[in-house]
């Protein structure tokens, strides 16, 4: 798993400088995760268990911001049928990410699995609701 971490760190570095464009936000976010890769991929050789939260970390500050961005979504979006669904996912997204960073590594595991099905429950909700205002009303 750390090899592999690893591998996708170099080959995400090399991307970037490869095909790298004019726009330095997803350049600087790109080279973000990949030190992220390369850190964690590191921890998981050293030390399995530091890995494992590593990677718990990793996925609560993804939470935190995907939670971020759906409230702004929300908040811009508000006066639309069904953009409450962002605003649960959105809250749902912060309380998760503070969930991971207060798990022990063991735990951390068990909440991976569950709260990322959750997520993608309530996420799919919302897709098949902002869906249903493209259809032809009849």
């Amino acid at each position: 798993m750390g090899a592999l971490l690893i591998c996708s760190g170099i080959a995400l570095i090399v991307g970037l400088f490869s095909n790298r464009s004019h726009n330095f936000w997803p350049v600087l976010s790109g080279f973000l995760v990949a030190v992220a890769y390369l850190l964690i991929g590191y921890f998981f050789i050293r030390a399995p268990e530091l890995g494992i939260f590593a990677i718990a970390a990793f996925i609560a500050g993804l939470f935190c911001v995907a939670g971020v961005i759906r409230l702004m979504s929300w908040y811009r979006q508000r006066s639309m049928k069904g953009s409450w669904l962002q605003l649960v996912i959105g809250v749902l997204d912060i309380v998760i990410a503070w969930i991971f960073l207060g798990a022990t590594p063991m735990v951390s595991v068990t909440l991976v699995s569950t709260l990322v099905g959750i997520e993608l429950i309530f996420s799919a909700a919302s897709l098949f609701s902002f869906a249903s205002l493209f259809v032809k009303q009849q």
